[in-house]
């Protein structure tokens, strides 16, 4: 029909729009509020417990050959990190971290703190400073604004 009649009559039965419902932060918010971060107050502490939740999330994680072989060093504080080290660095285990860094930094945002990885730093100082299993290959810091 030339004045479009049924197209006319479907939208009033059964409407046009369509709605889509939104559940949580989406993967862009989460990259948006990370891309923010400017200044960072050190002030304001990250207890242990925040850093375990964090590190909790490499429980969920599936590693690519079957074990983890990572490490999680907690240390709190005005200056909060995780240190990651692990027993070797070949390519699986270099894999295995970055999605474990990237999961723990999403898992940072989404209860409210940000947070940085370090992979530039002085192996030999942490390995003094702190007891670990294998060797230091990231630090994850974690902070407040």
């Amino acid at each position: 029909m030339a004045d479009n009649y049924l197209e006319k009559r479907y939208n009033e039965v059964f409407g046009t729009k369509k709605t889509v419902k939104k559940i949580g932060q989406t993967l862009d918010s989460l990259f948006e509020k990370t891309v923010k971060i400017q200044q960072v107050n050190n002030n304001l502490t990250v207890s242990e417990d925040v850093l375990n939740k964090i590190i909790a999330v490499n429980q969920k994680i599936i590693s690519l050959d079957g074990g983890n072989n990572l490490f999680f060093k907690p240390v709190s504080g005005e200056n909060a990190f995780i240190i990651v080290s692990a027993e070797k660095t070949d390519e699986t285990t270099l894999i295995n971290l970055g999605i474990s860094l990237q999961s723990m930094l999403l898992k940072t945002v989404e209860i409210g703190f940000y947070g940085k990885i370090i992979s530039d730093f002085d192996k030999e100082t942490l390995l003094k400073e702190y007891t670990l299993s294998g060797v230091p290959v990231a630090v994850l810091s974690v902070f407040r604004h």
